[in-house]
């Protein structure tokens, strides 16, 4: 066998251009530019070094010697050039930041990882993952890695829990599940996964179908300490399609979205913050529209990414030149554009994400289309805020024929009906005194409830699933009147006080005092108890 000089010694110094864009490529997230990863200076290699110098210095496998800027005339760096130019070796040295050295090993132990336990095990790893998150019916799961570890989570019910294991992932496992996860399980995804950027992929169908899910979305972005990786799930619900009537809204608020719904021509706006919602509504709407006219509509979707298959629908995705905010800005309005000259009768755009976009979708309807759409809210009137902040003209934003409808709606955790316990005396005194003062001034002599220890029916944590709680408008042309010249307040307390408008307070309320959910948990989720008492106060 040939000794580590002698091999040495046959190597051609590195060209200068060549190192120029080595140094380039390394950054303290990923060494995508090295071309290799093995070192000399780990442990069991032939020239180890102990863990201290390995923190300034790093030899690889052809001889590049990566050394720390701060530390090139240290005694141990001069000591170990010595010991190379004693055996023969021809290095080239390259000075870095100690980030960099760091890097260079997390590189190394990672491709070991990937190189010692072969690709279908450790797709196996993560199928165990995701088919544990969709026994629990999570909504999405986390992938945290950070210098020294890696922490998984998933969100179920709104809340994020921590997935437990008999050892928890390493820093480098955690960069290996979330390689593996986009370099050999995703399609729609770039061709090699970069740590060091933010980056979209869809798991494959054979995967999602394996998993029992409709699909999975893929979103990484690098954080000051490594990188996070959320999968969001969607399930598969061809056999239970959620309807209008049975997705949380009330009877009167059903009526209300079928009212826009019966709008030929202008646009509905849906807003919530993430994971409120809004999807499911929108699909409800959809596919009554197409059950409603027997397919005699064109109904189109612009979706990034489509999410659930809407049947009798055209579903389509935006088409990105890249990632970046302004060409992701830029195909929502190219697709919306595009889109109008397919002869739609229904348009649904998934997000007013600008101005640009948000400009489109009213030009969509005031062209003749029937226009959803979706943005991000506090409450329903706060969409007009929005509208404003975004440059839509007060002529357009205020007139009611245009603007049919404005719905915002949020999610609450439901209480097990088998564990939770009534609120006692005793129980009283373990709530926040402010919290104990909203009570009883909105909920009288109620039947409040609160979450209990957990039973084997909620699995141990006392929720049975979430409510929807919302707020539906139609406007009218002295609703919009009084918003535009006295302001939101003053348009809030006319809608509620003249038009019977049922607010989402009101609706949570309504749960609340029926003993369905934890006051605690319906101010976390939504809003203060009072906040309509406070808003309404002339």
């Amino acid at each position: 066998m040939e000794s580590v000089a002698s091999v040495a010694s046959t190597r051609q110094e590195l060209p200068r251009a060549e190192t120029a864009s080595i140094v380039n490529a390394v950054d303290p997230v990923s060494i995508t530019g090295v071309g290799f990863t093995r070192t000399l200076t780990d442990k069991g290699g032939a020239y180890e070094l102990p863990e201290a110098q390995r923190a300034y210095i790093c030899l690889l496998e052809d001889f590049r010697l990566f050394v720390s800027n701060s530390h090139r005339v240290e005694p141990s760096v001069l000591s170990f050039l010595a010991r190379l130019d004693h055996d023969g070796v021809r290095y080239k040295t390259i000075p870095v930041s100690v980030n960099d050295i760091r890097a260079l090993y997390q590189r190394a132990s990672l491709d070991t990882v990937m190189t010692a336990a072969n690709l279908s095990a450790m797709q196996g790893r993560v199928m165990r993952l995701l088919k544990d998150a969709v026994a629990e019916n999570a909504s999405d799961v986390h992938i945290v890695v950070r210098e020294d570890d890696c922490t998984i989570r998933m969100r179920v019910d709104g809340d994020l829990t921590d997935v437990s294991f008999r050892s928890n992932p390493t820093a480098v496992e955690g960069t290996a599940l979330q390689r593996t996860i986009y370099q050999s399980m995703c399609d729609l995804a770039d061709s090699t996964f970069r740590p060091h950027r933010m980056q979209d992929a869809r798991l494959a169908k054979t995967f999602v179908g394996e998993l029992g899910l409709y699909g999975a979305r893929v979103a990484t972005r690098p954080t000051d300490a490594g990188l996070l990786m959320v999968l969001r799930l969607l399930y598969d619900r061809t056999a239970s399609k959620p309807t209008l009537d049975s997705i949380g809204l009330l009877p009167v608020q059903v009526k209300l979205v079928r009212r826009m719904k019966g709008s030929r021509t202008g646009i509905s706006i849906l807003s919530g913050p993430t994971g409120a919602g809004k999807s499911t509504t929108l699909e409800c709407v959809l596919t009554e529209v197409v059950k409603d006219t027997g397919g005699r509509k064109n109904v189109i979707t612009v979706e990034n990414p489509v999410e659930y298959a809407i049947q009798g629908t055209i579903q389509t995705p935006i088409m990105a030149d890249g990632d970046d905010p302004e060409a992701v800005s830029l195909a929502w309005v190219r697709s919306i554009s595009n889109v109008l000259r397919l002869d739609p009768d229904v348009l649904m755009i998934g997000e007013m994400r600008d101005a640009h976009s948000a400009k489109a979708a009213f030009h969509a309807a005031m062209t003749g289309h029937s226009v959803w759409t979706t943005l991000h809210a506090n409450d329903a009137f706060s969409i007009l805020e929005r509208l404003a902040e975004m440059g839509i003209p007060p002529s357009l934003m205020f007139d009611p024929t245009l603007v049919v409808g404005l719905v915002n709606q949020g999610l609450v955790k439901k209480l097990c009906p088998y564990c939770s316990v009534p609120l006692t005396p005793r129980l009283i005194r373990t709530l926040p005194e402010d919290l104990v003062d909203r009570i009883s001034e909105t909920c009288n002599d109620s039947v409040i409830r609160l979450r209990g220890a957990g039973c084997p029916r909620c699995k141990q944590k006392g929720i049975k699933g979430r409510a929807m709680v919302s707020e539906c408008i139609v406007p009218t042309q002295t609703l919009m009147s009084v918003f535009k010249n006295e302001g939101k307040i003053a348009a809030r307390q006319m809608w509620v006080r003249q038009l019977n408008g049922i607010t989402k307070n009101a609706a949570l309320l309504d749960l609340v005092r029926a003993g369905s959910v934890d006051p605690r948990d319906a101010e976390e989720d939504i809003c203060l108890l009072d906040e309509d008492a406070t808003v309404m106060e002339s």
